[in-house]
């Protein structure tokens, strides 16, 4: 069978790993170029492991606007799928 890379799902998006934030928080940057907070859910923090440089596919999150900068709302979050 062959195996590539999956593509993100509607709504899911694609964004580079910046940074780690300590715990199963991540500091990402969007193709607009914009830095998102996104979550590793608990499920997955002992399996997935993400370095700098990575691309990970994201779905926006539901409390998205408690965020980093959240004071306006103005970085989006995501939860990485």
């Amino acid at each position: 069978a062959e195996q590539g890379f999956p593509e993100p799902a509607e709504g899911e998006f694609i964004v580079r790993l910046v940074r780690s934030r300590g715990g199963n928080t991540m500091e990402c940057e969007a193709p607009g170029g914009e830095t998102l907070l996104c979550w590793l859910p608990n499920k997955f923090s002992k399996v997935v492991w993400a370095q700098r440089g990575d691309f990970l596919i994201v779905a926006p999150s539901d409390d998205s606007a408690t965020s980093a900068g959240d004071a306006k709302g103005e970085d989006k979050g995501g939860k990485v799928v």
